[in-house]
């Protein structure tokens, strides 16, 4: 995108209705960090697109007014900026959430073990997070302050200290923010350091962390198995949570009844996988997803009643074969779960 002489409300406004939750609007107004602060956060979480699609106009024109001081400027006067608390906030806030997604992936993904891995990721998002913002409306700050401060903090905390990667985050946070301040400067409103293949990299690089952090969702939560006791039916269910959940939504036999009061809840340890149903959940035609395992006594014993009455066994022969095998086998069954629903 070039750099117009004004920039016009009424494009902006129409980048701001087709992808404002994107920053499109500000990339418009070649903003590409305030952009890829919305890309990152949804528009503010939806709250900053809604206030922008009221200030638009008055955005544009604040934005037109600052290109038309600068170009009766040849210097500037006051190289050095001062930090305002507000800005202060939204790098401390914005850092503190890039470093939340990426250690939240870094958690899911890797082992806890691997301190190093996990304090040189939050340190990197921490840094990305707060140099973004600190070089925002017409301002500068030094890459090596905010890299330095970022990265001892996170090894300091993670590393040496043993600490939780999310609450390390908030000292990694206020310490880059507070030495990446030393030293702000202001610099031309026309300047180019950035343009829109910053945004491109910097889009990317999120939405890297954020394949990581799903990829990381499905094999520690969706792929933990659980073992369901309910005292009710007297059954016993052992299965995966990506598949319960599968199941209760998307199922043509919807489980009821495995949420009910009377459901003990019991979490498997994560070593012991079954490796034949643990993955299953994401293939929608697979054997684990079309056979519900969540059956009440009731329903299970009309199946059974069922398969005994239509089943074609020839008694006297010499030799038992698989279906004489099966019908024995589902008749103990019925017996069985007969005798201990009547109780």
């Amino acid at each position: 995108m070039g750099q117009p002489e004004v920039y016009d409300a009424l494009r902006a406004r129409a980048w701001l209705m087709v992808g404002g939750q994107f920053g499109l609007h500000h990339l418009y107004m070649d903003e590409p960090l305030e952009a890829f602060v919305y890309f990152a956060t949804a528009g503010l979480f939806l709250m900053g697109v809604l206030f922008d699609a009221f200030a638009i106009h008055s955005i544009v024109r604040r934005r037109n007014a600052m290109l038309r001081r600068a170009e009766d400027e040849e210097g500037l006067s006051e190289p050095l900026v001062a930090c305002s608390l507000g800005r202060f906030l939204s790098q401390f806030l914005f850092g503190y959430w890039i470093g939340f997604v990426y250690g939240l992936a870094a958690m899911l993904a890797f082992t806890k073990n691997r301190r190093t891995l996990h304090s040189v990721l939050v340190g990197a998002a921490v840094c990305k997070g707060v140099y973004v913002v600190g070089n925002t409306r017409n301002q500068r700050r030094n890459l090596l302050f905010i890299w330095a401060a970022a990265f001892s903090t996170s090894f300091i905390c993670i590393q040496i200290l043993e600490m939780h990667i999310l609450r390390s985050l908030l000292f990694v946070s206020l310490s880059a923010t507070l030495l990446g301040n030393r030293g702000a400067r202001a610099v031309p409103v026309r300047s180019r350091r950035f343009t829109y293949k910053t945004y491109l990299v910097l889009c990317a690089i999120y939405c890297a962390g954020l394949l990581v952090l799903t990829s990381g969702i499905s094999r520690r939560v969706f792929d933990r198995r659980i073992v369901v006791v309910s005292t009710k039916h007297h059954s016993r269910i052992s299965s995966s949570i990506g598949l319960i959940v599968y199941d209760h939504f998307w199922g043509t036999h919807p489980n009821k009844t495995i949420f009910s009061y009377d459901a003990h809840v019991e979490y498997v340890a994560l070593g012991a996988r079954n490796q034949q149903t643990d993955s299953d959940w994401l293939k929608p035609h697979s054997k684990a997803t079309e056979a519900s395992p969540y059956i009440s006594d009731s329903e299970l014993l009309s199946r059974c009643e069922h398969f005994l009455r239509t089943i074609n066994r020839s008694p006297g022969r010499s030799h038992l074969t698989s279906t004489d095998w099966k019908y024995l086998g589902v008749k103990k069954a019925y017996e069985v779960i007969r005798s201990i629903d009547q109780l």
